[in-house]
């Protein structure tokens, strides 16, 4: 164990927060790594990791269970599976941002989603993670909306993936642009790839994509690859598992099983990281608020 390492263990142990905070080894390894060993930067990451789980759960040692994120997972808007790698050995995370998919299904699960998946991250993450966001349908209703949707998709919600490849898939060049001059602005955001049609197969190979993105795996059967994982997280966590048919959810009355209550902590890049006045001024000058936005 080296001096800065030393350093964030006790850090770690003097902080009461993250004492309690039960944080596994996967979890530290991963933080510690991705701020490049920086001790201040790794323990304030830890501390979001507590308080989101103090906010959300209630406790800051308590974790997302499958049982939390299960109908969430079936409408495959937010989802990774083990199984599914990039070409350079990452964990595929798969985003679908249709309207038409979305629905009215509440943003907070994708929170939960998020973080659910963020444990499988740091238990691989010598490998690290690859997020890919279906966006050819991505409706684009006004500028301000489009900026706040962005800005949510920049991928900070789980701060320690600060690294991780954001690769969209079909965009149009309005989205394009947006994301190129909020990059200016939030230089530690992750890495920003647009690709069309079969170029996204430089990164991943066919037979790991789903069906939307030109890949080889049909709908049919990623819905019993993902029925699969949950019913295995189930029996990991020794959990009875209780099916759940998607189709008759109702989103505006559905809560997951313990009434977790959601909290209201928005998973956006806070407000002062993104100055949208010069965002907007930056987009004029390319041209993009002289015209109707591409959808």
């Amino acid at each position: 164990m080296d001096a800065k390492e030393r350093l964030l263990r006790e850090g770690i142990a003097a902080d009461p927060l993250l004492a309690a905070a039960n944080i596994d080894a996967h979890h530290i390894d991963y933080s510690f790594d991705s701020t490049g060993h920086d001790v201040d930067r790794t323990l304030a990451l830890l501390r979001s990791f507590a308080l989101w789980h103090q906010e959300n759960l209630g406790d800051p040692a308590a974790r997302v269970s499958i049982v939390h994120v299960h109908a969430y997972f079936l409408t495959k808007l937010f989802f990774s599976l083990p199984n599914l790698l990039s070409r350079d050995g990452r964990i595929l995370v798969f985003r679908r941002m249709s309207a038409d998919r979305i629905g009215g299904v509440p943003k907070q699960f994708a929170a939960y989603m998020s973080m659910y998946g963020f444990y499988g991250v740091c238990q691989q993450w010598r490998g690290g993670s690859m997020c890919l966001f279906d966006v050819a349908n991505f409706k684009v209703v006004n500028l301000r909306l489009n900026l706040y949707r962005t800005t949510n998709l920049v991928g900070v919600t789980l701060p320690a993936a600060v690294h991780t490849p954001l690769v969209f898939y079909n965009a149009s060049p309005f989205f394009q642009a947006c994301f190129h001059v909020i990059k200016q602005q939030a230089s530690e955001t992750n890495q920003f790839i647009f690709k069309k049609g079969p170029e996204i197969f430089e990164l991943v190979d066919p037979s790991m994509l789903p069906s939307e993105y030109g890949g080889l795996i049909t709908e049919e059967q990623l819905d019993n690859q993902i029925e699969a994982f949950i019913k295995s997280r189930y029996a990991e966590e020794g959990l009875k598992y209780v099916p759940i048919d998607i189709r008759a959810v109702d989103w505006k009355t559905y809560r997951v099983p313990g009434k977790v209550a959601f909290s209201r902590t928005e998973s956006a890049v806070p407000a002062s990281v993104i100055d949208y006045q010069a965002v907007e001024s930056e987009l004029m000058s390319l041209g993009y608020l002289n015209k109707k936005p591409e959808e």
